[in-house]
């Protein structure tokens, strides 16, 4: 299991972390739950999940932000840039 195989970037209190594919529904682990293809925002202060955005591919590598956007790729074809609040 991958879980979380990007590295996190932080941008104006907002962590960025890209997650892996191959949910496994039944742990308890924070790593297997969110083990899922998706992009995550999250307040850097609170850790809540602020959004979060379907890949549809594990994202390997570190988001990237740049001019109020999100760069994320996934090597699945699911590459892709979002507005900050995505």
């Amino acid at each position: 299991k991958l879980g979380f195989a990007s590295s996190p970037v932080v941008s104006n209190g907002i962590v960025y972390i890209g997650s892996a594919i191959g949910v496994d529904d039944n742990s308890d682990s924070i790593i297997d739950r969110y083990n899922d293809g998706k992009l995550y925002a999250i307040n850097a202060e609170t850790g809540q999940i602020i959004n979060e955005y379907s890949l549809g591919g594990p994202v390997l590598s570190t988001p990237c932000v740049a001019n109020g956007w999100v760069y994320a790729g996934t090597g699945d074809e699911g590459d892709g840039a979002w507005d900050r609040d995505f």
